[in-house]
């Protein structure tokens, strides 16, 4: 038997469409240890290589002191890791993308 390893919850677009039930148990609430605990719960889809390369830029930017939208753009872009047309972030567009990546 081989393993797959599920590195997205393939359900999470379906329950967001799903009607919650009023009765607690019932609907989209499972009992402990009957259902698999998928590793990434929140995503849609895996990761894409630039949503990899920005999340770890990021958090070597934030122990380098990088604290604000501001300091994480500047050295985004010190860094040369654009976004994907090719264009320098700003705190307005880095902003807008992480809003985007943490729905």
């Amino acid at each position: 038997m081989s393993v797959v390893a599920i590195t997205f919850n393939p359900h999470l677009l379906s329950a967001r469409t799903a009607t919650r039930c009023k009765d607690a148990g019932n609907g989209l609430i499972f009992q402990p240890g009957e259902e698999d605990n998928l590793r990434w719960q929140s995503r849609p889809s895996e990761p894409s290589e630039e949503e990899q390369a920005l999340a770890s830029a990021i958090v070597q930017i934030y122990a380098d002191d990088g604290r604000t939208p501001e300091a994480f753009a500047e050295a985004l872009n010190a860094r040369n890791l654009l976004q994907p047309d090719g264009s320098a972030w700003t705190p307005e567009t880095l902003c807008a993308v992480l809003e985007r990546l943490a729905a």
